[in-house]
């Protein structure tokens, strides 16, 4: 995996070699560039499932602008690189063209993803061991690049090319028996995306239709974890102990789809102009599964003991869906803005599974009867879901300083499930044709006065009945935002927002409110001097119906969190040197209970023209309300070089 690391320098050194051999001049470049020091205590998973910050080299920024002589190969190129090195996230960007000629444009971006909580699947906690035992800790690869030949032209084709690839190891559970084991695993998938289509400019009327073909591989291996063959229950079940002696299992996926993708937009006067968009997509997949394990377990589903499972699962999908949208926009009066629109979308989902197991060495449960059973179960689902939507708005102008708008949508939802038996396991269907209709409205009003801008919004969805459970009958929220600039001396900023929403069905009972208001001050109170203060409070509360799985029955699930953040920070300027620090705070008292603190304080001092150095401390403290476990406290340390030109 090395080699992919290195893709932004070895980009950087050919674009350096194309630059000096087409004689071009640099008109700007910088570089910052350093080292930092970590130093963490307390539980080092929990700050790289948060933070994920290491030790090491690290770059800052890199730009480089350069302008060639018109004729060459190029006559502009534009690169941006940072974050790679001791940052969890890097990112790298390239800009080259020829007027008239081409438009190349090619992004990556790699990232660290790393999850070890102590409190996730971790049914000994109690006992102090951590972390939990669903973990991850995978690297991410995304990889863009896209043509334009002939910008500006009449007829300009489009070609593109991406890759998208996860890669690394994990652990996670797995019941089989009446017991649940502790599993290594490790997760490779990749993507690959090729595109081509063309753009169409004429006077008053763009297009563009671009075709991808898509194709992906997924494989996910699992292992038992070393010393896991014990489980999470020691408890021995119908009088025998339970173990698990050897595991493997190995996940299989491959897909393909190609997307068709269309946009148009044209102006017919200054005061009528019409958009367009249509997406075709057609899904393909497979799954392949095959497991093998070992032990002594006991299965209540075939009454019996057994030795040994050999497990193949074989699954297809198919999920070909469109969708498309038209809108018309209009002026029919001065100061009064009209438009209207039309979308309808259309998902098939069609799907097979066939799991055949062999159980090995099985006895009943008096000790007799040896041999080998064999069950198979196939399941086929099916849903179609149908999809219309009307909307229109109105919105003046040329009011002074005030601008007012509303707008009213309705949509309409047509849902057709055929699920499988073996897949229902609740009482009541779960199949059949339901429909449902959301009526909209929102409007909405903004004010300039003097140094004062306010803007207020209201939105408000009503359904008369619901499909699944996640879907709200009734959804309304209030939002409001005010900016006060007072000269250069002094800006306000201040938002506030009301979310309320339910689902009152019988075995549903869904209620959701959610608060949240904040205000940050910018005090210049010298020229060289800037204070920022800043406070938020956050609050949300929700209650729905769950399903207990192990008895079927129903129970309220409520969960509440009561959020508060607090920051300040101040900056100064004196001559070469600049100096910032501030504090924050961020703290939960709801069913997540947590405080994070961070300080900081940089210096920046310009050395010379040309070069300049920074100094870096952060500081961050963690604290769980109720597992003290989790605490860390970390500090980074850097120092950072800047050359620009």
């Amino acid at each position: 995996m090395r080699h992919r690391h290195r893709t932004p320098a070895l980009a950087l050194l050919l674009l350096a070699l194309l630059a000096a051999s087409a004689g071009a001049q640099t008109t700007h470049f910088s570089l910052g560039a350093g080292y930092q020091w970590l130093d963490v205590s307390g539980n080092e998973d929990m700050y790289k499932s948060q933070l994920n910050e290491r030790q090491g080299l690290a770059l800052q920024e890199l730009s480089l602008t350069v302008a060639a002589p018109s004729g060459g190969l190029f006559d502009r190129l534009r690169v941006d690189a940072s974050g790679f090195g001791a940052e969890p996230e890097g990112r790298f960007r390239l800009s080259v063209g020829r007027s008239g000629m081409y438009d190349l444009r090619i992004s990556y971006f790699r990232a660290r993803a790393f999850s070890a909580l102590p409190t996730l699947a971790n049914p000994f906690l109690d006992q102090g061991i951590v972390p939990g035992q669903h973990t991850q800790n995978r690297v991410l690869d995304n990889l863009d690049m896209d043509l334009q030949l002939f910008p500006g032209a009449v007829i300009t084709p489009l070609v593109g090319y991406s890759r998208y690839h996860v890669d690394g190891p994990g652990t996670t559970t797995y019941h089989v028996g009446e017991n649940e084991y502790r599993l290594d695993s490790h997760l490779a998938e990749t993507t690959h995306e090729a595109r081509a289509g063309v753009g169409i400019h004429l006077d008053g009327f763009q297009a563009t239709v671009v075709e991808a073909w898509r194709a992906f591989h997924d494989t996910d291996a699992y292992a038992l974890a070393p010393g896991g063959g014990a489980g999470n229950n020691p408890a021995p079940v119908l009088g025998q102990d339970q173990s698990l002696d050897s595991f493997n299992r190995r996940d299989r996926s491959d897909g393909s789809y190609a997307v068709t993708t269309g946009s148009f937009a044209g102006t017919v006067s200054d005061r009528l102009r019409f958009t367009g968009s249509f997406v075709k997509t057609d899904f393909q997949s497979s799954l392949a599964e095959d497991e093998q394990l070992s032990g002594s377990l006991v299965s209540f589903a075939i009454a019996r003991f057994f030795g040994g499972l050999g497990q193949q699962t074989h699954a297809r999908t198919s999920a070909p869906d469109w969708r498309g949208a038209a809108r018309v926009e209009a002026e029919p009066v001065d100061g009064l803005e009209a438009s209207g629109g039309y979308a309808r979308s259309h998902r098939d989902f069609d799907g097979l599974a066939l799991i055949s197991s062999l159980y090995t060495g099985t006895v009943n449960y008096a000790g007799l009867d040896p041999r080998n059973l064999a069950t198979l179960l196939t399941s086929t689902t099916a849903l179609e879901r149908n999809q219309t939507t009307w909307d229109g708005m109105l919105s003046t102008r040329n009011l002074g300083p005030l601008r007012l708008w509303a707008d009213v949508a309705r949509v309409d939802e047509e849902l057709t499930v055929t699920p499988d038996a073996a897949e229902i396991v609740v009482p009541g269907g779960q199949g059949g044709r339901f429909d449902r209709t959301i009526r909209r409205w929102s409007a909405g009003a903004t004010a300039t006065v003097d140094g004062l801008k306010l803007a207020l919004d209201w939105k408000d969805d009503h359904a008369p009945d619901s499909i699944v459970r996640t879907d709200y009958r009734d959804l309304k929220r209030w939002r409001l935002r005010a900016d006060w600039t007072a000269g250069k001396l002094l800006r306000v900023v201040g938002t506030a927002e009301k979310l309320d929403g339910d689902n009152p069905a019988e075995g549903i009972d869904y209620d959701f409110r959610a608060r949240h208001w904040g205000v940050d001050v910018d005090l210049t109170a010298l020229e060289a001097l800037g204070v920022r203060l800043g406070y938020a409070k956050f609050k949300a509360d929700s209650a729905v119906t769950i399903v207990v799985p192990q008895n079927f029955t129903l129970e309220p699930s409520l969960y509440t969190e009561d959020g508060e953040e607090k920051s300040a920070s101040a900056s100064y300027k004196i001559g070469p040197v600049s100096l910032e620090g501030g504090w924050s705070r961020f703290t939960n008292s709801g069913d997540l209970g947590l405080s994070l603190d961070r300080a900081f304080a940089h210096c920046d001092v310009e050395l010379t023209a040309a070069l300049g150095a920074t100094l870096v401390f952060d500081r961050y403290r963690y604290r769980d309300d109720l597992l003290a476990i989790s605490n860390f406290d970390a500090n980074r340390y850097a120092f950072l070089l800047r050359w620009h030109e």
